[in-house]
Formats: structure tokens, C-alpha cells, sequence
């Protein structure tokens, strides 16, 4: 998703996009923001010993990375198209947000899409884990069920990266929250999921 932020800002001077807001820092030349979720690290240089999974905005280049460590590759991968030279270009991330305890019910938020994709992984994430059952969420295209993500009992992350599900551009995602901890619910999700 390509931000286009406000031309010549000054000082102190705020933005806001997708649910977060920056304010401009003219020490630094960069949009900073105090509001991204827990899960994404806000600096100008890569975070040391990252995780699968992991975010990054960068504050100087305003692009967000996400971190894959598949055994394979361990990099850090640029979010958004037209990526920098030397950042793999063909990934492309949507993301979800539900604040609150986690309650089932039909999830009514649309991320849609604007071309072809593959969708090939989803990684999902809680600050508060579920206790006493798994949280599990129905992740929907166009009001039909698509993939099942499951985080454990306990856990505060889950994924499934060994998909293949084809979208189109127009088509939309949804996501159900289909079952909470038992004893504790879970609280404020957060998914991230990568087309290709």
C-alpha cells in the first residue's frame, strides 16, 4: 500500500492514514508515528535479531517490511510494489486489525483488492493470548469461507504459510472470529497477509 504523505511539511505537522497517524520531523526529515501497532518496530534502520513474522516501518524511506526466515531466506522484504533496488519486489501485504477482547462474531471489515493475487501466507498475532482454548479465525473471499488461522491455547501468534488461494482484483477478504479462550478470550488482533 503506497502512502502518498502531505509536500513540503514543517515541523510538528501531522498525517493520518489506514487508522495511524505521523507527525513530521523536520530534525530528521521523516514521518514518525506513535501510533503503529505493538507488533511493528517504528526506526530508521533494520531492528537486530528479528523474528519470522516481524515488522518494520521504516521512518526515513515510509515503506513497511516484514521479516521471513523460512529456513531458506532470512530477509527483510518490502511490504508494498515497486520496492527498492535489492528489496524482493513481489510480495504484497494487506492487514487487519480488531481491537478489543476477542468476541466471536462475522467480521464486516472489507480489505479488498485491487489486482491478481496469490495469497501464500497469513500470520496473525494477539497482545493478550487466548487461555483455556485456541483463538480461531475464519478468513473469508468475498463472504465465503478461505483458511482457517489458529492461535493455541496460550500462544500470542499463529500462521499458515503454505498457501495458494487465488484472489482477483475487486475481490474482498473478510475475517470471522469463530472461537475464544475459554477462560480468557484474547485480546486486540492483528493479521498480516502476503500475496504473491
Amino acid at each position: 500500500m503506497a502512502v502518498n504523505f502531505p509536500d513540503s511539511p514543517t515541523n510538528g505537522d501531522s498525517f493520518e492514514t489506514g487508522g495511524l497517524v505521523f507527525t513530521y520531523n523536520s530534525t530528521t526529515n521523516s514521518w514518525d508515528s506513535t501510533s503503529l501497532p505493538s507488533n511493528i518496530t517504528s526506526s530508521d534502520s533494520a531492528p537486530s535479531n528479528p523474528a519470522n513474522g516481524d515488522l518494520w516501518f521504516h521512518t526515513g524511506q515510509l515503506k513497511l517490511y516484514v521479516y521471513y526466515a523460512d529456513g531458506t531466506s532470512n530477509q527483510w522484504v518490502q511490504t508494498n510494489p515497486g520496492a527498492a533496488a535489492g528489496v524482493d519486489e513481489e510480495f504484497y501485504i494487506k492487514s487487519y486489525r480488531y481491537d478489543d477482547t476477542l468476541a466471536i462474531n462475522t467480521g464486516t471489515t472489507r480489505l479488498y483488492l485491487h489486482d491478481s493475487y496469490t495469497l501464500s501466507r497469513i500470520h496473525a498475532y494477539v497482545d493478550s493470548a487466548p487461555d483455556g482454548a485456541a483463538a480461531t479465525f475464519d478468513v473469508k473471499k468475498n463472504g465465503s469461507s478461505l483458511q482457517t488461522i489458529t492461535i493455541a491455547d496460550g500462544a500470542t501468534s499463529g500462521a499458515n504459510t503454505t498457501m495458494s488461494h487465488v484472489v482477483t482484483g475487486g475481490d474482498y477478504i473478510t475475517v470471522d472470529i469463530t472461537q475464544v479462550g475459554s477462560n480468557t478470550a484474547g485480546e486486540n488482533l492483528y493479521m498480516v497477509f502476503t500475496f504473491s
